[in-house]
């Protein structure tokens, strides 16, 4: 039996339980008509999107009619934007929301009002007020997806705490290593036009938002789901390489894409096309 045989089987299971969170996590909401607010957050890169994409699909299954809100929607507008110390934008804190206007929806939500979201366009970095309808009813239940989705100040005074669930997603490989930022730096390239350097640039200042703006509230989640999947250093690592090996001898950030290259080198590959089509690595891939 050859690599990608083998690894079907492992591909299946990890998948498997990473599905089997999610579902523990449908059943018991639908099994509680008063939990109506899912909120869903982790660091960047965690599976947040398709973690709410499968949530959402189960708890349908499930019997009760679930609509999901995406945070980055609520992202100021370029000309909005509020700005660092160092005069640079804030595109990390939750001050880089606006947080007027979340409010207003959850509140019309809440109290079950029809309404219209936004749609943020990060082509042009420009939000897009009133971009769709939204109606969810008694009953229905919501998830509101984000980087800051378990900041207590996205509910506060609008929510009580027994309507809500927290959903805390993470990717820790259990070796120290950094699997997001491998896996922002296939997507980046792949799909936002951006080599390593410019990500490696963006990195610790995402890092240093996040022990501030994300971790401190994860202690708070109801469950905490681990998203890394083993599997994904055979499909991830390989497409890492040649991103890496682009980074010049007068880059800053030479020395680091090199001792990564030296950790990544040598992992077997698997195929993209062995990913399932639901699987969260296809948001990286």
């Amino acid at each position: 039996m050859n690599f990608e045989s083998d690894m079907t089987g492992t591909i299946r299971a990890e998948e498997a339980r990473f599905d089997s969170a999610l579902a523990s996590v449908a059943k018991y909401v639908c099994s509680d008509a008063g939990k109506r607010f899912l909120l869903l957050g982790g660091g960047s890169c965690s599976g947040k999107t398709t973690g709410a994409e499968k949530l959402a699909a189960m708890i349908s299954s499930f019997g009760r009619t679930c609509h999901a809100l995406s945070l980055d929607d609520y992202y100021r507008s370029l000309e909005e934007s509020v700005y660092l110390p160092d005069g640079t934008r804030d595109v990390e804190s939750i001050e880089s929301l606006r947080l007027d206007l979340l409010a207003n929806d959850l509140k019309k939500i809440a109290s079950c009002e029809p309404l219209s979201v936004p749609f943020f366009d990060f082509t042009v970095r420009r939000r897009v007020d009133s971009a769709r309808g939204l109606h969810v009813r008694p009953g229905d239940v919501i998830i509101i997806e984000g980087l800051h989705a378990l900041n207590p100040r996205i509910t506060e005074g609008i929510i009580g705490r027994e309507e809500t669930f927290y959903i805390y997603l993470f990717a820790d490989p259990g070796d120290g290593s950094d699997r997001r930022l491998i896996r922002r730096l296939v997507r980046d390239s792949r799909h936002r036009d951006s080599g390593a350097v410019r990500t490696f640039g963006m990195w610790n200042t995402v890092r240093d938002s996040e022990s501030f703006t994300i971790e401190p509230f994860a202690a708070q989640a109801d469950i905490s789901i681990n998203t890394f999947m083993p599997y994904e250093r055979n499909v991830l690592d390989p497409l890492a390489l040649p991103v890496l090996k682009a980074v010049a001898k007068r880059s800053r950030f030479y020395r680091r894409a090199q001792d990564m290259i030296a950790k990544l080198s040598g992992t077997p590959p698997v195929p993209v096309e062995m990913i399932p089509q639901n699987s969260l690595l296809r948001e990286f891939v």
